[in-house]
């Protein structure tokens, strides 16, 4: 389904809207900007849609109705993934997801081949259930 506003013509930008809570830690540096070491600042959220429309980001008009394989709880089930989190020093830089903890060992194993001791780390962290709007590059 390709989104298209009708009042506006908008074919490029839309939003849902959802209700989330949860408790996260958030990194903050010497002047309490937020730093980029927030990767998993959400991952424990707990999501909800509010609505099951899209919306246009011009103007804000309804734009069609969510279909239900994309509701978020029709997703959990098949968004099982291996984590595999990249650390540099203590903090986390990047995470990596795989369909099998074999996967995800194999992809540790390649990298401490090449590894330079260069306060890199990879740690397997088990199966997570992502949320089916965070991306998984």
């Amino acid at each position: 389904m390709k989104l298209k506003c009708k009042k506006c013509g908008n074919e490029e930008d839309f939003f849902i809207i959802e209700k989330f809570s949860g408790v996260g830690e958030l990194c903050v540096d010497a002047d309490g900007e937020l730093t980029n070491y927030n990767l998993g600042a959400y991952d424990d959220a707990d999501y909800k849609l509010k609505s099951v429309y899209y919306y246009c980001c011009n103007c804000g008009s309804k734009v069609g109705k969510i279909p239900k394989e994309k509701r978020y709880w029709n997703w959990g089930y098949d968004m099982k993934k291996h984590l595999v989190i990249k650390y540099f020093d203590t903090y986390p830089e990047n995470k990596f997801y795989f369909e099998s903890q074999e996967e995800a060992e194999n992809f540790i194993k390649e990298k401490e081949k090449n590894n330079t001791g260069y306060l890199t780390t990879y740690e397997y962290r088990g199966e997570v259930i992502l949320n089916p709007y965070q991306q998984t590059k």
